[in-house]
């Protein structure tokens, strides 16, 4: 049986380490905090952690959510960056 769309997002997701958490504060200043997440692909289910934030979210805030995988690289930086 083929995979479908989702099950190989949820598939290539799994393999990501952070999820990035990005929002406008009360202040009008942008905010990104990583946080830690997993995958219930039974579900098709993301769970997020809840980040440290430094300001709080209002209920009904937009948030946008991306998915990264990034390996340091002593003494040049990251590589294998990957998003989705």
């Amino acid at each position: 049986m083929a995979h479908s769309t989702v099950d190989r997002l949820f598939d290539d997701i799994a393999t990501f380490e952070h999820a990035v958490v990005a929002y406008v504060d009360p202040d009008g200043y942008p905010v990104n905090v990583a946080t830690s997440f997993e995958v219930d692909a039974d579900h098709n289910l993301i769970r997020l952690d809840a980040p440290e934030v430094p300001a709080a979210l209002n209920s009904g805030s937009e948030v946008n959510v991306t998915f990264s995988h990034i390996r340091p690289y002593p003494g040049v930086g990251y590589d294998q960056r990957r998003y989705v």
